[in-house]
């Protein structure tokens, strides 16, 4: 996935989770609102995660840092 792709995608998770926040707070017993929220959650995270490692793979780095990466995510 593209990093622009990334970003995009983590903006609209974003903004979705804020709209979720903003329902918790009128009913902070919903047990599926809650749950929404927690699967939000992941989904935040993994798309930021792989925004990062994208964005280590297009810095410029020397050859021994870019293989000592490479391995470390494989």
């Amino acid at each position: 996935m593209e990093l622009q792709t990334l970003q995009e995608a983590l903006k609209v998770e974003i903004q979705v989770h804020q709209k979720l926040v903003a329902q918790m707070k009128q009913d902070p017993q919903n047990a599926d609102l809650k749950k929404q929220l927690h699967e939000l959650q992941a989904k935040i995270t993994a798309l930021s995660e792989k925004q990062v490692r994208k964005r280590i793979f297009l810095t410029p780095c020397s050859k021994e840092m870019s293989a000592l990466i490479f391995q470390e995510s494989c």
